[in-house]
């Protein structure tokens, strides 16, 4: 049983401030795992999960003051239209990742509630027949540790420059565990496909076809961010990637699909839009392509 948290923050930048001055020393002060995502059922939020049972009293009057003395002094200004809200509402498609994303209505700004999670809810649920879903869970941990020091100290650009270095070490992992990273990456694209495979007699697109949907800029940028290098935790990207994407039993399908759910609430949590992600996906699918054509 998890401690979970909802705090309804509007706005990308403000949710950046709530992430890096509340949430990261909150979860360094409780000293509990955490897992932590943005999303935008009943309005845009933070969610939080802490390895605490909702029972431990302590642990939730210390959250929970934290948070409320967070947003009494520090409160998101952030003021979208009812419109706008009820369109990323609607965006999620009906997901929800919690019981209380199921709530009616829409969440007031500057509020949050509390929820219990189970190893049957996601995230967990994912990865509940990994063999080693707990180091699994740690080492995602950490992922969540290290995006949340980029949003601290690092511009925007860097940030996306550094999502650019993580996603090149996913895919040394990917080859590293002995997969083929052009798969992944495609199942990982997801929608993107739409318009490029969906008819039956639609070709599986060429590396360089994919590429100049990219874009020349934005490819030869994307290289030379893509080739910069190991990263200082490629090791445990690397032991991670082995965790998920490993031939223990589980279907093909759930594997990849807990890998996509790693890239794209990573990406999510450093502030890379759904819509920003394409060119990235797109990118590093093609890569993947292009070393299979050179082979």
């Amino acid at each position: 049983m998890y401690l979970g948290c909802n705090v309804y923050f509007w706005g990308e930048r403000e949710q950046d401030r709530l992430l890096v001055e509340c949430v990261k020393p909150l979860a360094e002060e409780v000293g509990s795992g955490l897992f932590c995502a943005r999303f935008d059922a009943r309005g845009p939020h933070v969610m939080m999960l802490f390895r605490a049972t909702p029972a431990d009293g302590e642990v939730r009057a210390r959250i929970a003051a934290g948070i409320e003395a967070y947003l009494a002094s520090s409160p998101s200004l952030a003021s979208p239209g009812t419109e706008e809200l009820e369109a990323r509402h609607a965006a999620c498609l009906g997901k929800a990742l919690c019981s209380a994303d199921r709530a009616p209505g829409l969440a007031p700004n500057n509020s949050m509630v509390f929820f219990e999670q189970t190893e049957q809810d996601y995230p967990f649920n994912l990865a509940s027949d990994a063999a080693e879903r707990d180091e699994l869970w740690r080492l995602r941990g950490e992922v969540v540790r290290w995006a949340l020091g980029l949003l601290g100290v690092t511009s925007r650009g860097g940030v996306t420059a550094a999502a650019v270095r993580w996603m090149a070490a996913l895919d040394r992992g990917i080859r590293a565990a002995g997969e083929a990273p052009a798969p992944c990456w495609r199942y990982m694209a997801g929608r993107v496909l739409v318009g490029l495979t969906e008819r039956a007699d639609a070709e599986e697109p060429t590396a360089a076809k994919l590429f100049s949907l990219v874009g020349e800029k934005n490819c030869q940028a994307l290289s030379r961010t893509w080739r910069g290098g190991e990263t200082p935790a490629e090791s445990d990207v690397h032991r991670l990637v082995r965790l998920i994407v490993a031939d223990d039993g589980r279907p093909l399908e759930r594997r990849r699909a807990l890998l996509r759910d790693l890239v794209h609430a990573t990406l999510i949590l450093l502030g890379i839009t759904v819509k920003e992600q394409i060119p990235l996906l797109l990118f590093a699918w093609a890569s993947g392509i292009a070393q299979q054509e050179e082979r």
